[in-house]
């Protein structure tokens, strides 16, 4: 049995509105999965070029990194806890 016929008879399981549903999920999650990659690529590739150059331009590059990485998750992760509890205030008032 092929790989798409196995996950064929496993989504006829689902009910037509949870097909719908996992369909949207996965029209919005495989372009951010793509994205991603090809962040870490850019990065990996950074990273190799640096590494020609010297061990303290690698160095300070990755320090760099580090830096810029904590300060842009911090900076998301407050971004959603606000868009959350804004989220969870309409929904409780069904102001939708």
């Amino acid at each position: 049995m092929s790989l798409s016929t196995q996950f064929h008879s496993w989504f006829q399981v689902w009910k037509p509105e949870q097909q719908e549903e996992a369909l949207a999920w996965y029209a919005i999650g495989v372009p951010m999965s793509i994205a991603l990659l090809a962040r870490i690529g850019i990065e990996t590739t950074d990273t190799a070029f640096l590494g020609h150059l010297g061990v303290h331009e690698l160095a300070s590059a990755a320090l760099a990194l580090v830096y810029v990485d904590m300060t842009s998750a911090s900076l998301w992760q407050s971004y959603g806890a606000t868009i959350k509890s804004l989220c969870a205030q309409a929904v409780g008032a069904r102001n939708w």
